[in-house]
């Protein structure tokens, strides 16, 4: 079993090609609250659709139940 890789929110932001300034912004635009603990895969994965990001690959997609596939196409249910 594979371990969740857990990750903290200037990784998440280095990764979606944002400013800290950017991120919090966004954050703030959308009134999400966020805790100053690490990210799980799962809260990752919410933020990132939240923002209007695409969802990590593996995760069902909350539109349109859309799973994405590890090469990044996605098969409907």
């Amino acid at each position: 079993m594979e371990k969740q890789k857990f990750k903290t929110k200037l990784q998440l932001i280095d990764e979606l090609g944002l400013s800290k300034s950017a991120f919090y912004r966004l954050l703030e635009k959308k009134n999400i609250q966020t805790s100053p603990e690490m990210l799980s895969p799962k809260t990752e994965n919410e933020l990132r659709i939240a923002l209007g990001f695409p969802p990590l690959a593996g995760f069902e997609s909350q539109v349109g139940h859309i799973r994405m596939d590890r090469d990044g196409l996605g098969q409907g249910d």
